[in-house]
């Protein structure tokens, strides 16, 4: 298959992982054997690319060690400067309720970013569900000396979250990742093997080139 067929053919693979995602819902037995047959020519251009799909897919039928062990295989055999492969796992992390980590790797992702305006929608949604509610606040002041007076109305309803938040609870902001964690063992423990993923969460929209 042209490469340029296997390019529009992982997006499109990587689309529909970000659909279920965001929906919670996860694909039928046909469309889950089609997928993985498509990547099996993925993987004999791009194993590193392959993997990282493949470890989509398990986040959003809720297999937390194939998860994991996708990811780590795509970023073992990918290009350590692409921030593609980390925010990607950061997205099926946070699919499966693992806030914390999710929140580190997209830190991660971020700075191999050229510029970090470019995923900062998505950093702010995964900062805010880890606790890090000083991290948004660090965005929003960005934004602001960036000159960009408007944005997106979820991320500003995140904005607005934080500030009532601190503002009503008095708390240090160091408090609320430990208890973001507490809330993060609770669902973990109560939904082990399933999509425990906010219904507001959006994943950070990337394309990928087969090369």
């Amino acid at each position: 298959m042209p490469t340029d067929a296997l390019t529009t053919l992982l997006n499109d693979i990587l689309h529909k992982t970000e659909v279920y995602s965001v929906s919670q819902t996860k694909p039928d037995d046909l469309t889950l054997r089609r997928m993985k047959k498509d990547l099996k020519e993925v993987g004999k251009v791009n194993r590193s690319m392959a993997a990282m799909a493949l470890g989509r897919i398990a986040s959003v039928v809720g297999d937390v060690a194939e998860t994991i062990k996708q990811h780590e295989l795509a970023l073992d055999l990918g290009d350590a400067t692409d921030p593609i492969p980390t925010m990607l796992y950061s997205n099926s992390m946070r699919t499966i309720g693992y806030n914390a980590e999710s929140y580190r790797l997209m830190n991660t992702g971020m700075n191999l970013l050229p510029n970090a305006l470019l995923a900062i929608g998505n950093f702010i949604q995964i900062a805010f569900h880890a606790g890090y509610y000083d991290k948004v606040q660090v965005c929003q002041e960005l934004l602001k000396k960036q000159g960009v007076t408007h944005v997106a109305a979820e991320a500003q309803q995140f904005f607005d979250e934080v500030n009532d938040i601190i503002i009503t609870t008095g708390l240090p902001l160091s408090v609320f990742p430990v208890l973001a964690a507490i809330l993060e063992a609770i669902q973990l423990n109560n939904y082990i093997g399933k999509s425990v993923g906010s219904s507001r969460f959006r994943g950070v929209a990337t394309t990928c080139s087969i090369r």
